[in-house]
């Protein structure tokens, strides 16, 4: 556990950096899927993480969250698992690794979201619990409002991100929505992100200056990126007569990605 009381951004994303790079990443939750549907109403994580990390501005370990979460949705967590038949040892550890994994997501958003602040300045870029209910990570206001929705750029992340889409309304906000991919081997054009000694991604100065500039140049259009690539964003537009929910369309689909992809899905 960690708490924060300054208001500089640059020490804040550096902080922030030294703290995540304390976190242990296993790869092992990954493995546990039984429990992926929604998490809706009070046994929803975000809400509580928002509270914790932005209001009591105190950060977390995935441990310390979770014994918190645990205990604070105990009855209802019991009520969830009889309603799926599962025996109590086994829906926790599903349970554990599904908080896991939405816990890592959540705190890869905040960094980027200090690091647009930084870009494009405090009062430019802002966030509450409301926007990420309706399924938008921040928003950025750059002579237009365009709402940032992360994502690992990975095919089979981008084909739940237009499923999501569909199922899930994440675009009713105003303005211009985009997802925006973050490659954590670095085989773009920029270097979307930068890896910390444990494992954790964070992104660049350098990859949030270019989102800038493809503002600026009125290049991005609602939900008009696809990837990234080695001349930076693959818009809808470079990619023709073809589906863009195929998973295919621009990367072969490796296991390791379909494996790493549920970190922020």
């Amino acid at each position: 556990m960690h708490s924060y009381f300054n208001t500089d951004i640059d020490i804040i994303i550096q902080d922030l950096e030294t703290f995540l790079s304390t976190l242990s990443l296993d790869k092992d939750w990954w493995k546990y899927k039984k429990i992926e549907e929604d998490l809706k109403g009070p046994l929803n994580p975000s809400p509580a993480l928002d509270q914790f990390f932005f209001n009591e501005k105190i950060w977390l370990s995935f441990k310390d969250f979770f014994k918190y979460y645990l205990t604070k949705n105990e009855t209802l967590l019991q009520i969830m698992c009889k309603n799926k038949n599962m025996r109590w040892e086994e829906f926790l550890i599903n349970l554990e690794a599904r908080i896991y994994r939405t816990h890592f997501g959540i705190y890869t958003e905040y960094n980027f979201f200090f690091m647009c602040q930084k870009i494009f300045g405090p009062e430019s870029v802002k966030r509450n619990i409301n926007y990420d209910l309706k399924g938008v990570d921040f928003s950025v206001y750059h002579n237009n409002i365009y709402n940032i929705h992360i994502f690992v750029d990975t095919p089979i992340a981008y084909f739940y991100r237009e499923k999501k889409k569909t199922f899930k309304n994440s675009n009713q906000l105003t303005g211009i929505h985009i997802d925006l991919p973050y490659d954590k081997d670095n085989k773009g054009f920029i270097h979307t992100c930068k890896m910390l000694p444990n494992g954790f991604v964070v992104a660049t100065e350098t990859y949030i200056k270019y989102l800038k500039s493809e503002m600026e140049k009125n290049n991005i259009k609602n939900n008009n990126i696809i990837s990234i690539d080695k001349t930076g964003f693959v818009y809808d537009s470079d990619i023709q007569n073809k589906n863009k929910t195929d998973i295919s369309i621009f990367k072969p689909v490796i296991q390791e990605e379909i494996v790493e992809e549920w970190m922020t899905y």
